[in-house]
């Protein structure tokens, strides 16, 4: 689809006013020609009302702490209670250096939480990562490694929503 087909009608945004409303805007993943046709800004006044709007969300965006937005998921899995107080870095788990980051550091740290809770640790986490640590904790015999073929199994109708619910990082500045 060229761009050029059709004239824009009213205000046409200059490439920086395009970087905010393609930011907070244009859920659709919409070229900017063809954005500009599905929302006509009229006027120069239009921009200016639309603008106050963008700022304002771009300023609400820097002024949470850095962090993350929790994910919920279709699976209802828990960890039982573990009692064990082997060190996770000890376990082969990939990515431990995640869980470390965020203060879980032995397998008791993880007792009795659920996927979504596992999944949430952190943004770089995913579920084939939450898999990994229950196949470690099975392989070491923290548990039973039917939760893992169970896990599997709901792995393959796994259906991932963002809560809205917004998490700032642990603050790592005074862990040495």
């Amino acid at each position: 689809m060229s761009e050029s087909n059709e004239k824009i009608q009213g205000y046409e945004l200059n490439e920086e006013e395009w970087d905010l409303v393609d930011i907070f805007k244009n859920p659709d993943d919409l070229s900017k020609a063809e954005w500009q046709k599905k929302y006509p800004i009229k006027t120069r006044e239009d921009w200016d009302i639309l603008q106050k709007e963008l700022d304002s969300e771009w300023s609400e965006l820097w002024s949470k702490p850095p962090g993350r937005e929790l994910l919920k998921s279709n699976i209802n899995i828990v960890l039982p209670e573990i009692k064990s107080q082997r060190k996770l870095i000890d376990l082969g788990i990939s990515r431990v250096g995640l869980l470390i980051k965020e203060d879980y550091l032995i397998a008791k740290d993880l007792s009795q939480m659920s996927f979504d809770n596992l999944l949430n640790i952190h943004h770089n986490l995913t579920a084939q990562g939450v898999l990994d640590i229950f196949v470690k904790l099975s392989k070491h015999k923290i548990i039973k490694d039917q939760l893992v073929v169970e896990l599997k199994k709901a792995l393959e109708t796994l259906a991932l929503n963002w809560t809205g619910k917004y998490v700032p990082y642990k603050d790592q500045t005074n862990k040495f």
